[in-house]
């Protein structure tokens, strides 16, 4: 049995709402029953299926889905705004786990469209400076769009370092998932530092850290399931009396937006 693809997607939703009001999706199915579930934690449901994956996704004419997991859109919304706050719903999510304090650097490995909302996120949470890292030069370009104060190429990782005065960096992002990387990470992170893995690696990669290293400069990591952040969906489309999170998201070559 194969399933339409598309995972990040926005329209039109019937149940509750007026007919033509945008809608964002929370691209799972989940049982609703398991322990998972009933915590809250729907995200590591074991009997999760993915829209686009498992069941016909947002490239189909026509798509129903629970009510449960469809949120409105304030008014005016561009669409293609609307299709972005499943993967920035992640990124707040994996911002909570970072648990970032204003005043410390950052750094993230990767510049593609995940690493630069994780960019204008720990800007707006008012971590500085805010480092990057990739190696293409375009990518470097909409970090620093997004708000990073500094981008380079990952061959330049001792300049990224000797930012932080010999120190390291408190708060480290993995947004590519490499086994490679989180290596790199454990090395630049300064002690008591945290760790977010949030680019999805091979399920096949290792890495090789060393358990007296964590242990020994109390460094903490921390996962981030890239998929659903159970209160977090709805704070990127609406979080209530302020502007919603997917504001962030500004129009222009940083976002691919018109």
């Amino acid at each position: 049995m194969r399933a339409q693809l598309g995972g990040e997607r926005s329209g039109e939703q019937l149940d509750g709402l007026t007919v033509g009001d945008l809608v964002t999706v929370e691209p799972h199915d989940y049982c609703t029953r398991c322990t998972y579930c009933r915590l809250g934690q729907e995200h590591l449901c074991d009997s999760k299926r993915g829209y686009g994956v498992k069941l016909d996704g947002g490239m189909t004419e026509r798509m129903v889905v629970p009510a449960r997991i469809a949120y409105r859109l304030p008014d005016a919304t561009p669409p293609w705004i609307g299709a972005l706050t499943e993967p920035l719903a992640c990124c707040l999510h994996g911002m909570d786990q970072l648990n970032p304090r204003s005043g410390l650097p950052i750094l993230i490995f990767g510049a593609g469209p995940a690493g630069a909302m994780m960019v204008a996120l720990a800007k707006a949470r008012g971590l500085a400076p805010v480092v990057v890292l990739d190696p293409r030069a375009d990518r470097r370009e909409a970090a620093l769009r997004m708000g990073a104060d500094v981008a380079l190429d990952p061959a330049s990782l001792d300049e990224a370092a000797a930012l932080t005065d010999g120190l390291g960096f408190p708060r480290v992002i993995d947004a590519v998932g490499s086994g490679r990387i989180l290596e790199s990470a454990i090395t630049v992170s300064s002690r008591g530092g945290r760790i977010l893995v949030f680019g999805v690696a091979r399920p096949d990669d290792e890495a090789r850290v060393r358990p007296n290293d964590i242990f020994a400069r109390e460094l903490t990591l921390v996962g981030d399931q890239p998929i659903h952040a159970p209160p977090r969906r709805a704070d990127a489309a609406n979080p209530g009396p302020g502007p919603p999170a997917s504001g962030l998201l500004r129009p222009g070559p940083a976002t691919g937006g018109p």
